[in-house]
């Protein structure tokens, strides 16, 4: 009866466990264009289990600038960088992305000013270990 019990409770909780629905996904990514500041600047950090980035994103009217710094072990120098992929839709995007293919798990964290993802992480649904990744929006600062 243990080893029953047992089984139910490990294979319920290998289900997908979302926090957010792909219509909820999508009414966020849309009110984040609804309400985007015209200037704004936040640190991303996103990484997995081997290491993460340091990206510096500024948006100034539009126009996007990014610097990024990888860390795993030890700091390695600042280089420029792209933006793209580290909008806060895109991040929004990968979020969708990422729940629709499956999820053993994964922690939503918003913003509570701007109501933007500020915290993601997963633990992927894959016939692969250690896939567990993440990002973390970081001193968002509206101008």
């Amino acid at each position: 009866m243990k080893f029953t019990i047992f089984a139910l409770l490990l294979f319920s909780s290998m289900g997908q466990a979302s926090e957010y629905s792909d219509t909820q996904l999508s009414e966020l990514k849309n009110n984040w264009f609804l309400t985007e500041p015209k200037s704004y600047s936040y640190t991303l950090r996103h990484g997995g289990v081997f290491g993460y980035t340091i990206n510096r994103i500024s948006v100034r009217k539009g126009t996007c600038k990014a610097r990024s710094q990888f860390v795993y072990g030890k700091k390695h120098p600042w280089k420029k960088s792209k933006c793209e992929g580290h909008r806060i839709h895109e991040l929004i995007e990968s979020v969708q992305k990422q729940e629709l293919q499956g999820v053993f798990q994964s922690k939503i964290k918003l913003n509570s000013e701007y109501n933007f993802i500020s915290y993601y992480s997963t633990e992927p649904k894959t016939e692969f270990t250690d896939q567990d990744w993440y990002f973390e929006i970081l001193s968002f600062k509206a101008k």
